[in-house]
């Protein structure tokens, strides 16, 4: 639940001509929205360009950078 009012300061506050069940609609929408992206586990892009590149070679040269 704590995550949740962590991101409800990315949300739009409701506008005065807003329905309560369109606000709470839109709410579950972008929360839900949140939440799927948070759970995917996410390929590193240079793997999608380069499938045959060895992933440890990536990882190596991602870790070697001076950032």
């Amino acid at each position: 639940m704590y995550f949740y009012a962590v991101d409800m300061a990315y949300i739009t506050p409701p506008a005065t001509n807003d329905a309560p069940k369109a606000f709470r609609r839109r709410l579950y929408i972008a929360l839900h929205t949140m939440t799927l992206a948070a759970k995917r586990a996410r390929e590193v892009r240079a793997m999608l360009l380069q499938p045959s590149t060895t992933s440890s070679k990536v990882w190596h040269n991602l870790h070697s950078l001076d950032i």
